[in-house]
Parts: structure tokens; sequence; C-alpha cells
């Protein structure tokens, strides 16, 4: 899981609020989302794929500065293997505007900040089991564009 926050306060709170247990989550964390896209295309610092895996998860935080979550979703929209990794908006606001375009952008999940911590590790809590155990990912065909009932 790949989390981007800009503020130290809420690094430590979000890192704090993830699960940790039977290894689900193995959070890195980013400042902003010029960092999410060095990160995602292995630029930069972020270069060394062994040390910086491509997550399988991103959570973009609405309210960073800068380039901001919906700059990430547009930019993932048009990257090559932007299917691959499933993207959450994270954001105090509830507006129709910000959660449609949010979705509209290619976001797989948009959800609101809870109001205390003990709701934002519920909230972690549930997002973590429904991408790293309820939810099925689609099989991708091979190079040979087999039928997907064809692959093993």
């Amino acid at each position: 899981m790949l989390v981007a926050a800009d503020r130290e306060r809420d690094r430590r709170l979000l890192e704090k609020a993830l699960p940790f247990e039977a290894g689900k989550v193995e959070p890195r964390f980013v400042k902003s989302g010029r960092e999410v896209v060095d990160y995602l295309e292995g630029t930069g610092s972020f270069a060394d794929r062994n040390k910086y895996p491509l997550p399988d998860v991103l959570v973009l935080n609405l309210e960073n500065g800068g380039v901001n979550a919906f700059d990430v979703l547009e930019w993932r929209r048009a990257w090559p293997d932007g299917f691959k990794v499933v993207a959450v908006v994270l954001s105090r606001s509830k507006a129709n505007a910000d959660v449609n375009r949010a979705y509209a952008l290619g976001a797989n999940s948009y959800l609101a900040k809870p109001a205390n911590f003990s709701e934002l590790c519920e909230l972690f809590r549930a997002m973590t089991d429904y991408w790293s155990s309820l939810n099925y990912f689609s099989v991708w065909p091979s190079a040979e564009n087999q039928p997907l009932h064809e692959l093993s």
C-alpha cells in the first residue's frame, strides 16, 4: 500500500491506524502527488523496484497540496500499468462534485475521513479487508491473447 500524506501529523496518524496484523498491509508513505507519480513510474529516488515495489493499493489524500489526488488519478488513467493499482481517495469532503470527479477520473473507492481515531482505524481495517481479502481482481489475458477461460 502506498499512502500519500503531505503533513507529518497525518502520516503518523494514518500509520497508527493501518492494520498490521497478519502482514496484511505493508504501507509506504510519500509526501505528495508528485512523489506518488515518481514512485509508481519507478523514477528518481524510487528507481529500485526491489526497494520500492509496485503497490496493490494507492491511498490518495484529496487535501494534499500541489499535485493533488485528482491530478494523480488523471495521470493514472494514461499510465500503462494504471489498472494494476487500486486507487482509493480519502477526504474530509463529502461534496458530490468531489466524489463524482474522483470516480470520473478512475478512483476505485472514495472514503470520507472519520471524525475520530477509532473510526479511522475501523475504516482502514475494513478497506484493507476488502481490497486484500474480499475483492477479486480480474485475470488479464497473456500476450498470446488467450481467452480468459483458457488461462490456468
